[in-house]
């Protein structure tokens, strides 16, 4: 992409910097799992969610103790990783 793009051809020393420094932000926010979309957070959320439910019922029966489980929902979008503005 940055072959064929004329205007990333002759980049001085600071708009290098620049580019590679927004390059590695970019790369340490999919290293820790940062989902693209709401549909693989929710997937990975219903995912988790069972197995701590199974957890849970594990637990009740082992011990008798019963517990409540509450889960709010956000945006992907909300972090650092994620869309600018």
């Amino acid at each position: 992409m940055v072959v064929n793009d004329l205007d990333m051809q002759n980049l001085d020393g600071e708009m290098k910097q620049k580019y590679l420094g927004k390059l590695k932000e970019s790369h340490e926010c999919k290293a820790v799992g940062v989902q693209s979309t709401n549909t693989a957070a929710s997937h990975d959320a219903q995912t988790t969610l069972k197995k701590i439910y199974k957890e849970l019922q594990a637990l009740a029966y082992c011990t008798g103790i019963y517990t409540c489980l509450f889960v709010t929902c956000g945006h992907v979008v909300t972090g650092k990783c994620g869309a600018e503005g």
